[in-house]
């Protein structure tokens, strides 16, 4: 059996599997906001803790970066409904009148 030898890979081969640093933080922050906003939304539509806030801006930045990394079709459905979901909660859909319209007269 042959060892591994770094000679043995061209440059293409091996930039393509090293690791990038810069796109780690570009996911890094993109889905630490994306919680982040999910949290804020909690924070003003609910009466929660800071810690459960906390929890749930993690748990959705969690979600988020394993949809992408291993359903990447499916992090994009996930994201329309949630923000359709919490726009329409905002605005007291189902039922008419909700805490979202009374909130705006």
């Amino acid at each position: 059996m042959e060892q591994y030898t770094p000679e043995r890979y061209t440059p293409e081969q091996k930039k393509k599997h090293a690791l990038d640093v810069r796109e780690i933080f570009i996911r890094f922050f993109k889905y630490m906001f994306e919680g982040m906003v999910i949290a804020t939304v909690a924070y003003f539509s609910r009466k929660l803790d800071a810690e459960e806030i906390i929890i749930l801006g993690l748990t959705a930045a969690s979600v988020f970066a394993l949809l992408d990394f291993f359903l990447p079709a499916m992090g994009a459905s996930v994201r329309t409904g949630a923000g359709w979901g919490i726009g329409m909660n905002l605005v007291g859909f189902p039922g008419g009148v909700g805490a979202g319209a009374t909130a705006l007269r």
